[in-house]
């Protein structure tokens, strides 16, 4: 059997983790219905691969239906799936695991970074290491990703969100409280709350027209207030414009927010149900703040920014990103893996917007 491991560069899209919190209530109803989430699916197989009927069961399926085998992002593994690439592995001829160190970002889904570094040493795996990259597009970013891996001081050069195809921050926080060429794709982490929804789905519009793109967390809020996708054209397409042209034209966000929930309470039950709740008064503004800028660039998390890339990079520095630059990163830390991947999405230049 031949077992690699490539240390690559790179890595593919990924989704993002939804963040949503039903009541209680739903979550009684979705279980007593039979659905569940992904943390209840992994738990599942996870009690199944304990039953030894189970394991000899996938072992001789593998067995029959896997030459070889390549894994990517394995840095990003976590038992559940590094267990069952073990048990394909152990009826294939070749296992090949690709994956870098450096831009493990996954600890919420039970990642475990050094697991995979001691797993690929106590199998004798044979490793090759990628120093080159397809996305170099320049000299400049090639130096910077090697001075990075190299643990090296880095100091960024300065710009401006304009000057960029993308602006990228630790947190969704940080990115609305930059300049208002900022366009963050989200509102914050997940969807939880009807008015929290409701706020995505405007924000989703705005980006829509303005950028071409789709709000981060759509699906979430859909599932949040009970709606379909095919919804957005339909019944609530005229009500989330109403509230866009009002903003844009400078009514006050309290205003615009109960004319909104005003039309929306028929059309949403979830609303209806939170209508004496705060008031999204803040999201409202950061959005109308935004409206009147022709040359708005994107902002996204350094999480949401894994496996993408652009030509020029602006990041959103943080005090303590600027400390962990001017010492070098460490790919042990997680803030220090997930900084290294933001600075590493540009083909051509990455910038500093402090």
């Amino acid at each position: 059997m031949r077992w690699s491991a490539a240390l690559a560069c790179r890595s593919p899209p990924h989704e993002s983790q939804s963040a949503s919190h039903p009541s209680v209530t739903d979550f009684r109803k979705a279980i007593s219905e039979g659905r569940c989430t992904h943390d209840n699916v992994r738990e599942a197989l996870q009690g199944a691969l304990a039953a030894g009927e189970a394991r000899e069961a996938l072992t001789s399926y593998f067995e029959g239906t896997i030459r070889s085998l390549t894994v990517d992002e394995v840095f990003d593994a976590n038992d559940l799936d590094r267990d069952i690439f073990s048990l394909a592995a152990s009826g294939c001829r070749s296992l090949t695991l690709v994956g870098d160190p450096w831009q493990a970002l996954y600890q919420f889904r039970g990642a475990r970074p050094a697991a995979m570094t001691t797993y690929i040493s106590e199998n004798g795996f044979t490793t090759h290491r990628l120093d080159e990259s397809f996305r170099w597009g320049s000299d400049r970013q090639a130096s910077l990703t090697r001075k990075l891996r190299k643990r090296l001081p880095v100091q960024l050069t300065p710009g401006h969100a304009q000057d960029a195809d993308v602006v990228i921050a630790h947190r969704w926080q940080a990115l609305w409280g930059a300049d208002a060429h900022v366009l963050p794709l989200a509102i914050k982490p997940g969807v939880g709350q009807a008015q929290e929804a409701i706020c995505t789905l405007l924000l989703n519009e705005i980006i829509q027209h303005a950028l071409g793109l789709q709000a981060v967390f759509l699906h979430d809020a859909l599932a949040t207030l009970g709606l379909e996708k095919e919804d957005l054209a339909t019944t609530l397409h005229a009500c989330l414009q109403d509230a866009v042209s009002h903003l844009k034209d400078g009514a006050p966000s309290r205003q615009v927010w109960e004319s909104l929930s005003d039309g929306l309470a028929d059309l949403v039950p979830a609303l209806a149900a939170q209508r004496c709740a705060r008031k999204p008064v803040l999201a409202l503004t950061r959005l109308q703040l935004r409206l009147g800028d022709d040359q708005l660039v994107p902002g996204l998390t350094c999480h949401q920014s894994k496996g993408r890339e652009w030509n020029t990079v602006a990041i959103k520095l943080s005090s303590a990103d600027i400390s962990a630059l001017a010492l070098g990163l460490d790919p042990t830390e997680a803030d220090h893996r997930a900084l290294y991947v933001a600075l590493t999405r540009a083909r051509l230049n990455t910038l500093a917007v402090i």
